[in-house]
């Protein structure tokens, strides 16, 4: 089984090998980051990190490198995702 991060879980929601997965992908770049899927990604880290997103910070996070840095300014490292 592959280890849960962050590239690991987005692959998996929006259907791309975790390697394909970089800091800059967004929602722009992207067409499978739809909105349903965005939605399904933060509740997905939300559930598996036990941290709570604001509805700001849900609006405005708009990539890989954003959710990284929200995510480790809530004090979850990459490597601390459950299993």
């Amino acid at each position: 089984m592959t280890p849960l991060n962050l590239s690991t879980l987005v692959g998996e929601i929006l259907d791309l090998d975790p390697g394909q997965v970089t800091d800059a992908l967004s929602r722009t770049t992207h067409a499978q980051w739809t909105s349903l899927r965005h939605l399904q990604l933060i509740t997905t880290l939300e559930e598996i990190t036990s941290v709570s997103f604001t509805s700001r910070e849900m609006a405005e996070v708009d990539s890989v490198e954003q959710l990284r840095a929200l995510l480790a300014a809530k004090g979850v490292a990459d490597d601390q995702f459950g299993a």
